[in-house]
């Protein structure tokens, strides 16, 4: 027979995480069955979202390849993010990703940002050779 005591102690506990588990897929969603809050996947999130612009030296290279700006903003959901070599200024972060725009082999520098208030849009930096 089960101990009184270890018994209702084993039932709030089960409450507990029930309430947990709630509360849990009430905040995240269909996020917490996936990695889509890790910061890998925000990363790219934003990106996808924001990637409006290029500069003329990335144009020009988009233009060698004869890939689009679109192609590149596609290929960001299945992009490798390489947090080693992404780069952080006072006020910009230089985001570098492993890509395959139009199924050629890339590396993108995109820079956005770090205040989101004075602009919100991304800029392909640059294209190059991985």
């Amino acid at each position: 027979m089960m101990n009184p005591d270890f018994r209702r102690r084993l039932l709030r506990y089960l409450i507990g995480v029930s309430i947990g588990l709630g509360l849990s897929f009430l905040f995240l969603g269909d996020r917490l069955g996936n990695m889509k809050w890790t910061p890998k996947a925000r990363i790219k999130q934003r990106l996808e979202a924001t990637l409006v612009r290029a500069t003329p030296a990335a144009t020009a290279a988009m233009q060698q390849r004869s890939i689009t700006l679109e192609q590149v903003r596609a290929s960001i959901p299945d992009a490798q993010v390489d947090m080693g070599a992404t780069r952080r200024s006072a006020d910009s972060i230089w985001y570098t990703l492993r890509a395959e725009p139009g199924g050629v082999p890339a590396q993108l520098v995109i820079v956005g940002l770090r205040n989101f208030d004075r602009d919100t849009t991304a800029t392909l930096w640059s294209l190059e050779q991985p």
